[in-house]
């Protein structure tokens, strides 16, 4: 209980600090703050709770895996008795091969999706400053990337709490698109294969991945300008805000026999939990005001280049995904393979956008902060009650 309000705390007071400071200095008085900060996510994630939802299954399975769970070795398949992928298998083997803990393993996995983390962003927010001719990431200011980098209110709490290899694919993706934003071609797919194998839903990723490769692709190539497209983008946006919102209220009612025949399509590959009463909670509802709310840095920051316009195209994807997977309570763990492509979006919006818009830039990034964080907290307070 007490881990869990400090994490909470800690979460709240390091994601406002980019907006307290924003002209951060590259210097070593500006570094050492961060960098304990680091220190103490890690040492609070090494020490959480260990006995609820997904940690709990973890950490018993992993006890009990030997080298005889490879007996039926398949990578595009979940070992029987753990329901984990093989790749994952292997990683748990490699670590108990040195008598680590899953703790050690945890705290691995948690640095692993930081580092990634970071780069994706600054990589990203180069990738847009280089195609709308913006100097805003300069050496002054780059190392407080390292705040935004961990998105920690969602991301860095909710997958490194809870599904670590969620988490850990999501950060082999992560490594994916610095590869492809490189103008490398076939090792990004490799990566996206790892991470199939860690979790078979990381698949997911592999879409906006290609989209994100054609744009890069075709980035010198003319391309249409679309007249008033931000009063458009912001009219669609609201359109979609209302159908999220009618897909959470009315879900039992549109939603449940289509979800019911989607799981049976997929028996024997991925399992589809259909309709509880979890998916009409409060808490739910917070996480989809979250991802819509995110959507408001591209109704500030509208612009046409190539690279943007596939950013902001895949932010569309991600809200029509939630809308659609409204009947799946874990829906969340197939639309963030989508999501991970907003995080440049907070700290390049709050760069970019002169005094006349900085509040509102600051609004967009601080309520969805706000709305994960009360939905996680809910539901952390809930499965402590079921689970301990």
């Amino acid at each position: 209980m007490n881990y869990i309000i400090g994490i909470m705390t800690y979460v709240t007071l390091f994601s406002i600090m980019p907006l307290l400071f924003p002209n951060i200095r590259k210097n070593w008085a500006s570094r050492i703050p961060f960098w304990i900060a680091v220190l103490v996510y890690l040492i609070l994630i090494y020490n959480r709770p260990l006995f609820y939802m997904d940690t709990k299954v973890y950490i018993e399975h992993y006890k009990y895996i030997t080298p005889s769970y490879l007996h039926d070795f398949n990578l595009l398949q979940v070992e029987p008795r753990s329901l984990f992928e093989y790749g994952f298998i292997l990683l748990i083997l490699f670590f108990k091969k040195f008598n680590a803990s899953f703790r050690d393993l945890s705290i691995c996995i948690t640095f692993l999706g930081i580092v990634c983390n970071y780069f994706f962003i600054k990589t990203l927010g180069e990738e847009l400053e280089k195609e709308n001719g913006e100097i805003v990431f300069d050496e002054d200011r780059t190392y407080s990337f390292l705040t935004y980098s961990f998105f920690l209110y969602y991301f860095g709490t909710f997958y490194n709490l809870v599904t670590i290899r969620g988490w850990l694919s999501i950060s082999l993706l992560m490594i994916s698109a610095i590869l492809i934003l490189k103008r490398k071609n076939i090792l990004p797919y490799l990566f996206v294969f790892l991470s199939f194998t860690i979790q078979r839903g990381a698949i997911i990723g592999l879409f906006p991945l290609i989209f994100i490769h054609i744009a890069i692709a075709r980035q010198d190539k003319p391309q249409k300008y679309i007249k008033n497209g931000n009063v458009r983008f912001l009219f669609w946006w609201i359109i979609l805000g209302i159908l999220l919102i009618a897909s959470f209220m009315f879900q039992q009612l549109f939603f449940q026999k289509a979800w019911q025949s989607a799981s049976n399509l997929l028996k024997g590959f991925y399992t589809l939990p259909t309709l509880s009463s979890a998916n009409q909670s409060i808490n739910r509802l917070f996480l989809l005001l979250g991802y819509w709310v995110t959507g408001g840095e591209y109704v500030i920051t509208y612009k046409e280049g190539r690279f943007y316009k596939t950013l902001r195209n895949l932010y569309v994807v991600t809200i029509i995904f939630a809308i659609i997977f409204a009947g799946y309570y874990n829906s969340n763990r197939f639309v963030d393979y989508f999501y991970i492509w907003t995080l440049p979006l907070s700290f390049y919006t709050f760069l970019i956008c002169n005094e006349e818009h900085r509040n509102i830039a600051k609004l967009f990034y601080l309520v969805p902060c706000a709305l994960f964080i009360l939905g996680l907290t809910r539901e952390y307070m809930n499965w402590m009650i079921v689970w301990s």
